[in-house]
């Protein structure tokens, strides 16, 4: 009996270390260095949004975490905590596009500027067609493309 509860102990032990090691890995991994990264997809900016109104959730898994190259007339920029986050919209209805430009880049911004921007696709909300809300396509740190 007093065998089978050191063993039990000895995996638990074990297992608790594997999982704070994971833990630690994770939290301690280097980030993509979005500006020097090749991107994983080039689009314009009415092409992701396209993708999204198509459908979103197979757009979503298909740029989750990747690097996009996209290319848009600005239509509105809004700076939150010296951060510019710039907002795109297409003819499609349905979503907008929404880029956090990484701190470091202090490129001007204008709106009805057109730009091509390196962006990590962070994720999106859906519509809420309730409160009549397009959903918002989300990318951030992203860099002007010089």
């Amino acid at each position: 009996m007093m065998k089978n509860w050191k063993k039990i102990s000895v995996v638990i032990g074990l297992l608790f270390l594997a999982g704070m090691a994971g833990v630690f890995w994770v939290f301690n991994k280097p980030h993509k260095n979005i500006e020097s990264a090749k991107p994983d997809f080039q689009l314009e900016v009415r092409e992701l949004i396209a993708g999204f109104v198509n459908e979103d959730s197979l757009a979503h898994a298909r740029y989750f975490e990747k690097v996009i190259e996209l290319t848009g007339e600005i239509e509105h920029v809004q700076q939150a905590d010296s951060v510019n986050v710039l907002t795109f919209i297409s003819d499609e209805a349905g979503f907008q596009l929404s880029c956090m430009m990484d701190p470091s880049d202090q490129s001007p911004m204008a709106a009805k500027q057109t730009v091509k921007l390196k962006c990590l696709y962070a994720g999106y909300l859906s519509p809420d067609a309730e409160f009549e809300l397009p959903g918002d396509i989300k990318c951030k740190n992203c860099f002007v493309v010089k």
